[in-house]
C-alpha cells in the first residue's frame, strides 16, 4: 500500500501544475495484489490527469478503466473527440486531363500497384489511390485550375 505521504506529495504536485484527475468510468480499482480471499487487495493507484487546456480544447473528453488481464494494473481508455468540422474536399475529375500526354501512364502506373483483400475492396483502394494521384498530378502540371 502506497504510503500517506507520498499519496498526499502526488496530490499537492497535481494541485501545483493545475492539473486535475478525470473522472473514469468503469472499474473502481486499478490495481490488484492478485491474492484470494483475506489477503486480496484492490486499489485506485492510477489515474488519468489532464489539465484545463485539454478541457478547453477538446469538445468532450472520457476515461475508462479496462479489464486488467496480464498485468497487476488496469489499463485506461482515454477518448478525446474534437468536432473541427468536416474540410474533406471533393474530388472532380476534368477532361482536361485526359489531353494530356501522361494521363496514361499515371492511370496504369497507380493501378497496377499490388492491393490484397477481396474484390470490393481491391478496388475501393485502388480507385482511393488514383483519386490521390490525380490530386498531386492536377497541382504539379495543371495548377490551380480554378
Amino acid at each position: 500500500m502506497p504510503l500517506q505521504i507520498s499519496c498526499d506529495e502526488f496530490q499537492a504536485w497535481t494541485n501545483n501544475c493545475s492539473l486535475m484527475h478525470l473522472p473514469t468510468i468503469g472499474n473502481a480499482y486499478t490495481w490488484s495484489n492478485g491474492r484470494h480471499g483475506r489477503n486480496h487487495i484492490d486499489m485506485r493507484l492510477d489515474r488519468m490527469i489532464c489539465n484545463d487546456d485539454s478541457l478547453s480544447f477538446y469538445n468532450s473528453i472520457s476515461c475508462c478503466t479496462l479489464t486488467r488481464s496480464q498485468s497487476d494494473h488496469g489499463s485506461f481508455l482515454l477518448t478525446m473527440q474534437l468536432d473541427i468540422g468536416s474540410f474533406a474536399l471533393s474530388f472532380c475529375f476534368m477532361q482536361v486531363l485526359l489531353h494530356n500526354p501522361n494521363y496514361r501512364k499515371l492511370v496504369f502506373k497507380t493501378w497496377a500497384c499490388p492491393v490484397y483483400g477481396c474484390p470490393m475492396s481491391v478496388l475501393s483502394e485502388k480507385l482511393k489511390k488514383l483519386k490521390n494521384e490525380f490530386k498531386i498530378w492536377n497541382k504539379s502540371v495543371f495548377g490551380d485550375v480554378h
